[in-house]
């Protein structure tokens, strides 16, 4: 959307969320530098600031309150017990009303100016997500610690293995979403696994989601060694393990099974070696006296390779029947988000895109209107159908009296009316409709029922 001066085209509307779990040592001054940074983009942007404090147990929602006063564009929402960081995001989602919608790390891990650069991509792109990913070219990190940067680096490559697109970062919360497409995700995830939640679900709609570098960087965080961090490391690890399943479940069924098929055909045609070796020899046994002297030999190899076996075949099924209900899923996924899209209220489904719609669909927009006005009124709705009768009524006359006439001689040129050709049903007049509708066109149906009560006296 560009900004014409002085047009009545509003500005887009950008509403940046921060997370906040204990941040008390940094929520003011982290909040007045993301309150500066939007305020360097009022010219192309409207913008507002949404806090969630989720159950802290310091002062940080008595602090954001206090800033929230003396800035009005900054919103505080308060969770009474910490719920995590899914929770969290979805409460200030639902409190969203804008066209873009940013979600950013309370502690600034990711520089403020960050904003700028995922809301030029999307615009540019007009993608559905933009992550913020220091893994790609261009994008670099600072004062990391390497046992963290390295889970996370591995972390990624999992979910990107597994994930339809090739993305670099799913971990990241440094994003923006399209709002309204935002609002058709029903996203359930209540901890961090909310961020690998909204890709998957975005990839299954096929939305577009770009990357932009960025530059994570930890300085800080190391200074403030008293500060706690709200990332628990083993449960996110658990957590994006169990994301990059449901990314790709066959994976985790089919591989093992493929390894302990080939460890079974292996062990097995081991087994059938020394069976044939035994049926060769001076003895000549015949097939099960060799197989018994085999299994003597290596008793361990018939039990590995039978197992191996029963293990593949388990294996391998599950595969398939995980590629079959996920298909089940993604069906059933699609089918409730196009519902969801139609069930959406009028003002966020574009009211906006409604209004500037041409002018030649103006009477079909007014017909519409006035039947749902007629589903509305139910004393309208009665009227219009007393009225109806009555012209059924005047037809069904017409048709008797029509009977009893003599065809009329036909002047040169004029062709006789054929059998079975349908008389033009009398016209209704669509402004008698809305009048209806609004429950005040009871004096023009009392005239136009007269009318007709007279033609048919006169046809008599």
């Amino acid at each position: 959307m560009l900004v014409v001066p002085g047009s009545q085209v509003d500005r887009p509307r950008v509403t940046v969320i921060l997370p906040a779990y204990n941040e008390a040592a940094i929520i003011e001054r982290n909040l007045r530098r993301v309150c500066d940074y939007m305020t360097t983009l009022e010219a192309g942007y409207d913008w507002d600031v949404v806090v969630v404090n989720d159950g802290s147990t310091d002062r940080t929602g008595e602090l954001a309150d206090a800033f929230a006063r003396a800035e009005p564009r900054v919103q505080v929402l308060h969770h009474f017990s910490n719920f995590n960081l899914g929770q969290a995001l979805r409460y200030a989602f639902n409190a969203c009303r804008g066209d873009y919608v940013v979600t950013l790390d309370t502690d600034l891990s990711y520089a403020p100016e960050h904003i700028g650069l995922l809301l030029e991509e999307i615009r540019r792109t007009r993608a559905k997500i933009v992550i913020a990913s220091p893994y790609i070219r261009g994008g670099r990190t600072t004062s990391v610690p390497f046992v963290r940067l390295q889970a996370s680096r591995q972390a990624n490559r999992l979910l990107s293995f597994t994930a339809k697109e090739r993305l670099a970062t799913l971990t990241s919360m440094v994003r923006v979403y399209d709002r309204r497409f935002l609002s058709t995700l029903n996203l359930t995830e209540t901890g961090i696994g909310i961020n690998t939640e909204i890709i998957y679900k975005a990839q299954l709609l096929h939305a577009k989601i770009v990357e932009i570098p960025a530059h994570l960087d930890w300085t800080e965080q190391r200074l403030l060694a008293e500060r706690s961090s709200s990332l628990r490391f083993t449960r996110s690890a658990l957590a994006y393990a169990f994301s990059a399943f449901v990314f790709r479940p066959s994976l985790f069924f089919v591989i093992p099974g493929v390894v302990a098929l080939l460890l079974s055909l292996y062990t097995l045609a081991w087994a059938a070696y020394r069976v044939g070796g035994h049926l060769v020899s001076e003895q000549g046994p015949n097939f099960s006296t060799a197989v018994s002297l085999a299994f003597g030999d290596a008793p361990h190899t018939f039990v590995v390779g039978g197992i191996a076996l029963l293990l593949s075949v388990q294996l391998l099924s599950l595969g398939i029947l995980s590629v079959q209900n996920k298909r089940y899923f993604e069906e059933v996924f699609h089918l409730g988000t196009t519902l969801y899209r139609h069930a959406r209220p009028a003002d966020d489904v574009g009211l906006r895109d409604v209004q500037r719609q041409p002018a030649q669909d103006q009477p079909r927009r007014d017909h519409v209107v006035a039947g749902d006005r007629l589903a509305q009124d139910p004393a309208g709705q009665n009227q219009h159908e007393d009225l109806r009768q009555a012209h059924a009524h005047v037809d069904d006359a017409d048709v008797e009296a029509g009977q009893g006439q003599e065809e009329p001689e036909l002047g040169h040129g004029e062709q006789p009316e054929r059998d079975g050709e349908q008389r033009s049903a009398p016209a209704v007049d669509v402004g008698l409709v809305g009048d209806l509708a609004d429950g005040g066109a009871h004096e023009r149906g009392e005239q136009a029922e007269h009318g007709h009560q007279e033609r048919t006296r006169a046809a008599r």
